[in-house]
């Protein structure tokens, strides 16, 4: 079904479909036509577009041009922004979770991840005590508990002779960038040293963000 315009000058003017008339609207089994006789969608519009005050979008929005926004900001929806923090805790050679955090992942994409802490390394006064690095892992739950990134807060091994330094503090860090899948994911940060002989180490100040960010908008 077409709709016409009359465009004579005349009010009886149009004899005929495309003679002195113009073509506004058609109605077919597919949808609405506003100028176009074939529509190809429930809604099929050729020509321009304008759309005054809020308009909502249950599914995708496919652009084949340019889009300009006038002095307008799109700012995608972040389903996945978590963070951890919690109080200090003592922790030795058998190691510690530190902080966790789950994600709930719609699309592919990437998820960044930074996690920190403060460690303090014990004071000790025995002479020939001794000890290796010192570990803070990022850990993937959700694929076995896979270790994906480390800092090892002491690299060197240190033994004490009787003037060297004691209780020190130093600060561990991760920044990372993990590809992702549709589906669940659990991160969490650990950490472990020290020697059966050690007292136990003290980390505090530590925390773990993880920011989920998909491929495409």
């Amino acid at each position: 079904m077409d709709f016409y315009l009359n465009t004579s000058a005349n009010a009886n003017g149009s004899s005929a479909p495309g003679v002195g008339n113009t073509l506004a609207m058609s109605v077919n089994a597919t949808g609405v036509g506003i100028g176009t006789n074939n529509p190809q969608a429930r809604l099929h519009v050729a020509g321009d577009l304008q759309v005054k005050d809020n308009s909502t979008f249950d599914q995708s929005l496919t652009v084949n041009g340019t889009l300009t926004l006038n002095g307008k900001t799109i700012l995608p929806e972040m389903p996945g922004v978590k963070y951890s923090q919690g109080a200090g805790i003592d922790f030795g050679p058998t190691g510690i979770d530190v902080d966790t955090v789950s994600l709930n992942i719609p699309t592919s994409g990437f998820v960044v991840i930074v996690a920190s802490a403060q460690v303090h390394i014990p004071e000790f006064t025995q002479a020939g005590t001794s000890i290796s690095e010192v570990h803070f892992n990022l850990v993937n739950v959700t694929s076995g508990n896979q270790v994906i990134a480390q800092s090892q807060v002491d690299p060197d091994t240190h033994t004490y002779n009787g003037s060297g330094q004691k209780g020190s503090l130093m600060s561990a860090s991760i920044s990372y960038a993990l590809p992702v899948s549709a589906g669940s994911l659990t991160l969490k940060t650990t950490a472990y040293g020290g020697s059966p002989d050690w007292p136990l180490f003290h980390i505090d100040g530590h925390n773990l963000t993880a920011m989920y960010f998909p491929r495409q908008y």
